[in-house]
């Protein structure tokens, strides 16, 4: 997944597409492209995943409250992550 190997270009240019639902959760943990962009540490693929979710209304944009397997927001894993900035723009994404 291009998220989750810190490809900002290619996620970018996947999440353009109308036809990408950024919400797809892997199989075994449930985790979604910013669950693993933020696990990896991947802060281009972060800000690709962000600026899609304040420019997308709808369908095609990325849900920043959804949990994986471990019961954990991409907030809250940003937070037990050490990744303070990340849990202050997803913070603001949500607002």
């Amino acid at each position: 997944m291009a998220a989750a190997s810190g490809l900002s270009d290619v996620t970018s240019a996947l999440l353009s597409r109308d036809s990408v639902d950024p919400n797809v959760q892997t199989v075994s943990k449930r985790d979604t492209a910013l669950h693993l962009a933020i696990a990896g540490r991947h802060l281009e693929v972060i800000a690709a995943i962000l600026k899609r979710f304040r420019e997308t209304e709808g369908y095609n944009r990325p849900d920043l409250d959804l949990k994986n397997s471990s019961d954990q927001s991409p907030l809250s894993l940003a937070l037990s992550r050490g990744l303070l900035e990340i849990g202050t723009d997803l913070l603001k994404g949500e607002t």
